[in-house]
């Protein structure tokens, strides 16, 4: 069992799936460029699974009575004006 890193781009929106082998291990959740990107330590011989992600402003209100939140990580986009929080939605 090999592991390698991968990145996925994360899109600016409040709730998003992104595929991936499993099991992924979030590493770190940073600006590439001018690109919010999330890295994790994947096996890419294991099975592809849809995961969900919640990303949250700096002040905006996070609604997760349903499901549970783990924090990843933090960017800050244009040169800091918006902070963003990237948390894994765990059912």
């Amino acid at each position: 069992m090999t592991k390698t890193i991968w990145k996925f781009p994360i899109e600016i929106e409040d709730i998003q799936e992104i595929e991936m082998p499993s099991p992924a291990i979030p590493l770190s959740f940073q600006m590439q460029g001018n690109s919010p990107t999330l890295w994790c330590l994947v096996d890419p011989e294991m099975g592809m699974v849809k995961k969900k992600f919640r990303l949250a402003g700096t002040g905006h209100k996070i609604d997760n009575s349903l499901e549970e939140l783990n924090f990843i990580g933090t960017a800050q986009l244009l040169h800091g004006m918006l902070i963003y929080h990237l948390f894994e939605i765990v059912d």
